[in-house]
């Protein structure tokens, strides 16, 4: 049946991470999506989006991978999915960190693992290595004691209030000075809209790095190739 299918691509996904094979985890998590939007398998839909949201994270596009997190996310809080839930928000704490956002980090590790300690929903043996490195990092980035009372203030959430609160750091989210992140959405239709291009360009050079029309152009190529295969 296509829905065990959907289930299955993403557990073949997640495995394929587990296994530092992200080839085969890209079209594992890939057909899974597929399969489960189109059977309305919301379990198989949320996995599959956090396997993308790995994938991401990997290719140190943090922005996407927070963006997926948050569409799984959506999903998981639906149906009331509480492990998965504490799952992704655990993630989307190690991501935000990837951007800087310690604080925020902090708070929505120390949900995640309130929410964990209260279902009796152990962290995985597989993943605590790389789970105690990121607290590490964001221990270190804030301090002992900011740590601790970041962690404190989201230990006290209850898990649908983390959600809010991870919800809201996504609307709060700042727009990067460079980088493709950095373009507005007028910006990003620069490349489909010959007419604005003029005005623009000097901007859209020096947010991206590049000092010619011929660099844009092969930089926007490279762009749409990565993010259609």
């Amino acid at each position: 049946m296509p829905a065990i299918a959907a289930i299955s691509r993403a557990a073949q996904a997640h495995v394929a991470l587990a296994r530092s094979c992200p080839d085969e985890a890209h079209e594992y998590a890939a057909e899974a999506l597929d399969l489960g939007r189109q059977t309305d398998t919301i379990f198989a839909t949320a996995q599959a989006l956090s396997a993308q949201a790995s994938l991401a994270r990997l290719d140190g596009d943090a922005h996407r991978a927070e963006d997926l997190l948050h569409d799984a996310l959506d999903l998981a809080h639906q149906v009331a999915f509480r492990t998965f839930v504490c799952e992704i928000l655990d993630i989307l704490g190690t991501v935000v960190a990837d951007q800087g956002r310690f604080e925020e980090a902090a708070r929505l590790l120390g949900a995640a693992q309130s929410a964990r300690d209260a279902i009796g929903y152990r962290q995985l043996p597989a993943h605590q290595p790389s789970h105690e490195a990121d607290l590490a990092v964001v221990r270190d980035a804030l301090g002992a004691e900011a740590f601790d009372d970041a962690w404190t203030d989201g230990a006290a959430l209850s898990l649908d209030d983390a959600v809010v609160y991870a919800r809201r750091g996504r609307g709060q989210r700042k727009r990067p000075t460079h980088g493709w992140h950095s373009l507005t959405p007028t910006g990003q239709r620069l490349f489909t809209s010959p007419r604005t291009v003029q005005s623009h360009l000097y901007h859209t050079f020096a947010k991206l790095g590049v000092s010619t029309r011929a660099e844009l152009a092969a930089t926007t190529a490279q762009r749409r190739a990565v993010k259609h295969t």
